[in-house]
């Protein structure tokens, strides 16, 4: 809460160190105005400019009529508005302008931001917090101009902040969060960038609570704190910060209600109504030529020696300029006025404040005063750069104040740990962000839970290997006890001796000497609130993907003082924030979703994901869309502003109806795509299974490039496709056959055709054939020559036509192909409910084995030596390609990575790809797309691989780490650089080892600015993911196209996947 202020309107401050000598508000222009209006003004109109009532209680609703009598009836000249939505304060705002003579001053504390007041605004951090932060005061200064420019738009002239007390006192019950901290020094430069920041947008910054309020226990708003320090300590600590302010140009600094003998010279006096102190020491000693505010006419400490209208004027008359936050306007003006008249208050000395108010108010615009634009008004005071700002706030402030043994960041992603949310809600932010880097068990428990339930817990989390408990504290002031209960404190406690226990406080740090047994936590993280960006950033520190540079503001207790914060460095995990912090510009996310959005349009996928990663930080993750078509399409959204209570200032009273209220609706259908959804990789699954196996066989030195496939394969020994090398397969260029219909040998190929010609007897047509002419006596009958048509060599030779053949009436299966139920034959199950027979498999591989090899055909994608990597890797490791491949997935929390979905996951979260009419004859979704990898049970070298973007995004970061993640290598940095480079440039092959790559001949299968470093893949499903090592990025797109059908090929003919790509590189900042 304000005190007592002293504003100072100064703005194009000289570089010097020494006092301000004069107001550099006082332009020629601002001078006429206020001359030209202090000249019509009478002397109740005069008193009336003193005077800048309350506007309305914190939480309900203006009394617009009372405030429009006092505007017309008392000529006031400003009024201090509290809490309400934006939209109402606005309204009665221009009200109220619009009646007044001279235009109002209009003042508010938005000491964190317009959040501290106003509903569906943004919140920045608390002075505690910021007083975390080592240097960076440039955030300060940018956070001071763009509340400025808030406070702009919202037509609020006065913003009674920043705190700069020295948090010198544990127990103060009214600076506390409120202050930068401890040492006068951080509170001194914070402080001024706040004010440098806020002065910018030619909005009045006032410092408070002059002489310094630190150094109490008493709460000024009910009794009179007492500072009984001498002069030469208040001078050497309470007042150094407003010295340094002043010195900066402060605008505004308001004046404490406590009492501050030494310097009042007599005791029992509020600094705000003893002249020693406002006029002699502030205005003369320290050269303060500003304006002087006081908010202590309601405070009962303060007043309560004087009698009704006394205090206004022994305030005035102790050398305060603006009166506020009262509601008794009659009393103050009448009192005022009588003064006046009766000599204790000189008209010149009237004068003299009156004309330094209207040239201050000329100053902030008054003079041409225009009304608050309420279109858009909540829009605009939600800026996409306080996103950035407040990301890098929690970064640079949330504190690791221990940890014993090195236990954070988390090394072992496949230990078996557990989330405890303490009064937060299920699936809240801090649990959703450490769910981003491996699989955890969530857990919740509230105050209001039962012994028995906490007993049922305890047992519960002891059988975990590591269990992170977030106390998520509500409340800030300790007036409300910090949301502390005899229940939380007792399972704060209780957990603390849980298996390698982390504890993370979402709250007011003093909190900690509320609780027991901290010291038995292993690590301990404090946040200084709840708040999103802070459990965002919590989360981070303890999985690496951000490092801790957070240090105390104040000493807690003898394990915890100031300045205590363990620097921990990243752990090379993915992290997630801003592009900005990235170096993208602010266009980037509109870029993609105008690509994807017209995709959507198109119907070119129902629906997908996009994911954008530079220098390890994800700063696009998106969902768009459905997982089928429903002729609408929606994107995943995030509310840019806080609506929550404003409990955290202190005169709230606890009424939230008047939110401001937004359209919010989001569709709640089932098949709304959400960035956690698992999609068909397809071909992607080459470079996210089979080079990955590759990779780590060539680094365990298992596995050659130049190797012979039928080394590898002992069944292709003496076979065409025995001395084929692996470097050759892996490029394309070894003269495999394109691709084999698997799938049809299990058809039964003459019966289908004879049918097919029976359903459609054009294809009669196509079909060739000869003519038997009939035995002489027949002709004798008339008996014409018969046609015997050679339908399989018809199509064998017109792969057209046998395409024809195949429709879901005409397929006719051999005998025993298919199978309702499994047996010991029927043992592939292709969908659900129908098994194929296990001869299939066999006859699949003969099929590789017997094609033809024709070296000279140069390039031609093929998939066909990708089936026999599974038996590859199972005979050089003695593991299953799925087990080999899951143990690197799981070791960097990539949990959703794998083959066959459906065993861990339903298939409500996994989009669908096609209905497959023909072979499987239903939709397909949760196996595998891909006929082949399907006849291989779902799990192939090319295809069957499933997972969401972002467990796929930690294996791409993998591969820009060049093999390291979460401090441990998987494979040596030469083997991916080669893997990755062109194999044969000269060729014009654009291939690396299994990796595509920018195509040589000037192709579209990248983006136009891709580096001749960069490597992806597409899938056949309308996946596609592509990494640039020279920009140190990589984006993932996932949809599934071929929804409901693999003839929807508009994803390629709009180059989606690609123009994507194109978007990022535009939106780099050169």
């Amino acid at each position: 809460m304000r005190q007592f202020t002293i504003l100072l309107l100064f703005f194009a401050i000289a570089t010097s160190n020494q006092a301000q000598s004069r107001i550099r508000f006082e332009s020629d222009e601002n001078i006429r105005w206020a001359d030209s209006v202090l000249h019509t003004l009478t002397l109740e109109e005069k008193v009336g400019q003193l005077l800048m009532p309350r506007g309305n209680m914190s939480g309900k609703p203006h009394d617009v009529e009372k405030l429009k009598m006092w505007v017309r009836d008392y000529k006031i000249g400003g009024i201090v508005f509290f809490a309400a939505p934006p939209s109402v304060q606005a309204r009665v705002t221009n009200e109220v302008q619009a009646i007044s003579k001279v235009p109002l001053f209009i003042g508010e504390d938005f000491e964190w931001g317009l959040a501290m007041r106003l509903d569906s605004t943004d919140r920045f951090p608390y002075a505690m917090a910021l007083g975390a932060m080592e240097g960076n005061e440039h955030l300060i200064e940018a956070m001071g101009q763009e509340v400025g420019r808030q406070c702009q738009r919202m037509g609020v002239h006065i913003n009674y902040a920043p705190v700069v007390d020295v948090n010198n006192n544990i127990d103060n019950p009214v600076i506390n969060f409120r202050s930068y901290g401890s040492d006068k020094e951080e509170v001194a430069r914070k402080g001024m960038a706040y004010v440098k920041g806020l002065q910018s947008q030619n909005v009045i910054a006032t410092a408070k609570h002059f002489p310094g309020h630190g150094d109490t226990r008493v709460d000024s708003h009910k009794d009179l704190p007492v500072i009984s320090h001498d002069s030469a300590r208040l001078h050497e600590v309470e007042l150094y910060p407003f010295k340094k302010l002043i010195d900066a140009g402060v605008a505004g600094i308001m004046t404490a209600h406590l009492d501050v003998p030494v310097l009042a010279k007599q005791e029992g006096i509020a600094a705000t109504f003893s002249k020693s102190i406002v006029t002699d020491l502030l205005r003369s000693q320290l050269n303060f030529k500003g304006l002087t505010f006081t908010d202590a006419m309601d405070m009962k400490g303060a007043i309560k020696n004087f009698g009704p209208g006394e205090a206004m004027v022994q305030a005035f008359l102790a050398g305060n300029d603006i009166l506020e936050t009262f509601e008794d306007v009659p009393v103050a003006v009448s009192s005022l006025v009588n003064a006046v008249n009766e000599g204790r208050i000189s008209d010149s000395l009237l004068t003299e404040r009156v004309r330094k108010i209207l040239i201050a108010k000329a100053w902030v615009g008054l003079n041409h005063y225009t009304p608050v634009v309420l279109e858009g008004l909540v829009a605009d005071l939600n800026a996409a750069q306080n996103t950035l700002l407040n990301r890098q706030f929690a970064e640079a402030t949330v504190t690791l104040a221990k940890n014993e043994n090195e236990l954070l960041p988390i090394r072992d992603l496949t230990a078996k740990i557990a989330v405890v949310s303490i009064d937060g809600k299920p699936g809240n932010t801090f649990q959703s962000l450490c769910g981003k880097y491996t699989r955890l068990d969530y857990y919740t428990f509230a105050s209001t839970d039962s012994d028995t339930l906490l007993l049922a817990l305890l047992d519960t989390l002891s059988s975990y290997d590591q269990v992170i408990v977030a106390a998520h504290l509500k409340e800030i002031r300790p007036s409300a006890k910090y949301s502390l209960t005899t229940s939380n404190i007792k399972a704060i406690s209780q957990m603390s001796l849980l298996p390698k226990a982390v504890l993370c406080l979402f709250g007011n740090v003093y909190a900690v000497n509320k609780l027991s047994d901290v010291q038995n936590y292993k690590a301990i993280i404090l946040a200084y609130q709840q708040w999103k960006y802070t459990e965002e950033t919590a989360a981070q520190i303890i999985f690496g993907g951000l490092p801790s540079k957070g240090r105390l503001p104040v000493t807690l207790n003898e394990s915890l003082a100031e300045d205590q914060g363990l620097m921990l460095a990243d752990g090379n995990r993915l992290s997630y924030g801003h592009p900005a912090q990235v170096g993208f510009d602010d266009q980037l996310e509109k870029r993609i979703d105008s690509i994807v959005v017209a995709g959507l349009q198109n119907q070119a996928y129902p629906g997908a994901v996009v994911q954008v990663v530079r220098h390890g930080k994800t700063i696009l993750h998106k969902a768009y869309g459905s997982k089928i078509f429903n002729h609408k399409f929606s994107l995943s959204q995030e509310n840019k502003f806080e609506a929550g209570a404003k409990t955290d200032a202190m005169d709230y009273f606890g009424n939230e109806k008047q939110k401001e209220s937004g359209d919010t609706t989001t569709s709640a259908e089932h098949s709304v795509v959400s960035t956690e959804d698992y999609y068909d990789l397809a071909s992607v699954t080459k470079i996210a299974a089979s080079s990955l196996a590759i990779m780590q066989l060539m680094s365990e030195g298992k596995l050659r490039l130049d190797q012979s496939f039928g080394e590898l394969v002992p069944s292709l020994k003496g076979s065409n496709k025995a001395d084929l090398k692996m470097r050759d397969l892996l490029t394309h260029r070894a003269g495999l056959k394109a691709w084999i219909p698997f799938w049809h040998y299990a058809v039964d190929s003459l019966a289908t055709i004879k049918k097919a010609v029976v359903v459609k007897p054009a294809l009669l047509e196509k079909m060739s054939y000869t003519e038997k002419k009939p035995f002489f006596l027949w002709k004798l009958f008339g008996k014409k020559n018969k046609k015997v048509y050679d339908y399989l060599g018809s199509v064998k030779k017109d792969a057209a036509l046998w395409q024809s053949c195949l429709e879901p009436g005409t397929i006719v299966w051999q005998k025993d192909a298919l199978s309702e139920k499994r047996n010991p034959k029927h043992n592939i199950e292709i969908a659900e409910g129908i098994w194929m027979h296990e001869r299939y498999r066999t006859a699949l591989f003969k099929g590789i084995a017997d094609s033809p090899v024709n070296p000279g055909q140069g390039y031609v994608y093929s998939d066909l030596h990708y089936y026999y990597y599974p038996e590859i890797v199972q005979r050089l490791t003695g593991k299953s390609f799925e087990k080999y491949l899951h143990d690197t997935y799981h070791s960097i929390g990539a949990n959703s990575l794998g083959f066959l979905p459906l065993k861990h996951v339903s298939a409500a979260a996994i989009a669908p790809t096609e209905y497959d009419s023909l072979f499987r004859r239903c939709l397909i979704q949760g196996r595998v797309h891909d006929e082949g990898a399907a006849i291989m049970g779902g799990i192939s070298g090319h295809a069957g691989l499933f997972g969401t973007s972002n467990d796929l995004a930690k294996l791409m970061q993998l591969y820009l780490n060049k093999g390291q993640f979460g401090g441990q290598r998987y494979f040596d940095t030469h083997v991916i650089e080669e893997c990755t480079s062109y194999q044969f440039p000269e060729e014009g092959n654009r291939r690396g080892i299994a990796f595509d790559k920018p195509d040589l001949k000037g192709g579209n299968n990248a983006p136009a600015a891709a580096s001749p470093m960069s490597y992806g893949h597409s899938g056949f499903t309308g996946t596609f993911v592509w990494v640039d090592p020279a920009h140190d990025l990589f984006y993932i797109f996932l949809s599934n196209r071929v929804y409901p059908t693999r003839k929807n090929n508009k994803i390629s003919q709009m180059n989606i996947r690609t123009s994507i790509g194109d978007a990022i590189y535009r939106s780099l900042i050169k």
